[in-house]
């Protein structure tokens, strides 16, 4: 009769899964932790900032649309770039745009500087969204990609846990659910970017284990 498998059995079984994966796909864990704590310190207060800097609910409709419309259009481009120019530049290129899109949330003086970072900010999120993926799917063997991607998202979710209570613990200290209480996070933000770039630009390389193979389609 098989026991079942207690809570420090299945950590040892994912350290031993990470242990025996190539550099690329452990080091994106390591880029996803600060970099889905700096988005998801702001993520659940942006409407809330924008409303502070005029953005009525009609307009946040209209900006919801559009970031729906700019992250369909992406959709196949950014996988294609991904395969011209490497995974690798693919990232910090999508690092470098969350930075610009933090810093101009943080210095918007108005609801329409802050429509461009939120664009910039859809950017990003798209490309992301692909590249992660295309990284499990050129590491991991087919059999387990399910459970890398599984283990992947399950670290990861760690700083998206702790981010907003952080976020608003930070927004009481610095005024309250206002424009001046927000705007303080987008330049934590920044920092939580520009970790997330370093760690790329110094660790990643591109994956090369399931490169090179011609596709049957």
């Amino acid at each position: 009769m098989n026991e079942k498998k207690g809570i420090g059995d299945i950590i040892r079984g994912w350290f031993e899964f990470l242990n025996r994966q190539e550099s690329p796909f452990k080091v994106n864990i390591w880029r996803n932790l600060p970099q889905r704590f700096a988005l998801n310190l702001t993520f659940q207060y942006q409407s809330i900032y924008l409303t502070s800097l005029g953005a009525t609910p009609l307009i946040l409709g209209y900006l919801g649309s559009l970031n729906g419309v700019i992250n369909t259009i992406l959709a196949i481009p950014t996988g294609v770039l991904a395969d011209r120019i490497g995974i690798r530049k693919v990232i910090l290129m999508t690092l470098a745009i969350s930075m610009v899109s933090a810093f101009v949330f943080a210095i918007a003086g108005s609801w329409q500087m802050a429509t461009l970072a939120m664009a910039l900010s859809g950017i990003t999120w798209i490309i992301d969204r692909t590249v992660c993926p295309m990284i499990c799917g050129s590491i991991l063997a087919s059999h387990e990609r399910v459970t890398g991607m599984g283990i992947c998202d399950t670290i990861s979710f760690f700083p998206q846990l702790i981010a907003p209570i952080i976020g608003a613990t930070l927004i009481t200290y610095f005024g309250g659910m206002n424009q001046k209480g927000i705007r303080p996070l987008y330049y934590l933000q920044i920092i939580g970017y520009a970790i997330a770039f370093i760690i790329i630009l110094l660790k990643f390389e591109n994956p090369r284990s399931r490169m090179g193979r011609k596709s049957e389609n």
